[in-house]
């Protein structure tokens, strides 16, 4: 295997010669122990070869550590190619980021990994799309945001799919239990609403509209299921809220029932918060009260 030198990271003023799998980085070591505490730990140990570092005898990380690709990305963080410009972290390359991060970790690099967590939480629009492993990535980093937990809660609790064996696997038992106590919450917490508001307003409603708002009710949180051709064109992606307006086929009923749906969200969403912070709601009429 042919060993070359790093494109942008072989600098000719550095004085420490790093080989990560088969690409050669010439850095600063003052640099690298400012920022990681396994370089800080190995240069405060005395060595008696004064040649390691060097161009004639490189330090090799071991590929358990670090890939050279890892090390690449690692390295444009550590040196920007011009002041106050950051690198693109994006949930569309949460897989890459995923390689990063365990690097972090066996490089010791705690405020690295802490910039990487908070700006993957900062791309809201694309946390959709990769829910389960953010949420995974909450649960195996301490320095993951509260806010990004928060987030991977809410879509999943309110997600009309269900929990799929993919997601499953990458919850793994503790954040699979998490989420499906909320998601349970959630629609127990919303039934147990609604019971309360049409008992409040039964002497309102005839007799010939009873029937309205529970039904919508039912089509918002009932779980899609594939009948093959027959299955409906709604999105099971989609949080069950966002169709709930359309579930309401009578429109003398539908005045009570978008406000309902509003209800709703806020409901589900102080649900969501209360788990966030670690006191899941045991008596829901207490939640609903709240």
């Amino acid at each position: 295997m042919s060993i070359s030198q790093s494109d942008k990271f072989y600098f000719p003023r550095g004085d420490l010669v790093l080989q990560v799998e088969n690409t050669l980085f010439k850095l600063h070591q003052d640099i690298l122990v400012r920022h990681s505490g396994f370089f800080e730990d190995m240069f405060s140990t005395p060595t008696s070869d004064d040649t390691e570092g060097t161009e004639k005898n490189p330090l090799v990380l071991p590929s358990d550590l670090c890939s050279a690709r890892s090390f690449t990305i690692l390295c444009k963080l550590l040196y920007p190619p011009k002041m106050g410009y950051c690198l693109n972290i994006s949930v569309k390359r949460l897989g890459e980021w995923e390689h990063v991060l365990r690097a972090t970790v066996a490089l010791q690099m705690g405020d690295t990994r802490k910039m990487i967590l908070t700006k993957l939480d900062e791309d809201t629009p694309n946390i959709k799309s990769d829910t389960a492993r953010l949420l995974r990535l909450y649960l195996d980093y301490e320095e993951a945001p509260p806010s990004l937990r928060s987030a991977c809660l809410r879509i999943l609790a309110c997600r009309r799919k269900q929990i799929t064996p993919d997601e499953v696997r990458i919850l793994g038992e503790e954040g699979t239990c998490l989420v499906n106590h909320v998601r349970e919450a959630v629609r127990e917490n919303l039934s147990l609403h609604l019971i309360r508001t049409l008992q409040r307003s039964k002497d309102l409603v005839s007799a010939q509209h009873a029937e309205c708002i529970p039904i919508a009710f039912s089509r918002m949180l009932r779980t899609p299921v594939d009948k093959g051709p027959q299955k409906t064109n709604v999105d099971d992606t989609q949080d069950i809220f966002q169709p709930a307006l359309g579930y309401m086929l009578c429109q003398v009923c539908s005045v009570q029932w978008k406000p309902a749906v509003e209800s709703f969200k806020i409901l589900s969403a102080r649900i969501v918060d209360r788990y966030n912070k670690g006191a899941p709601p045991v008596d829901t009429s207490q939640v609903l009260m709240a």
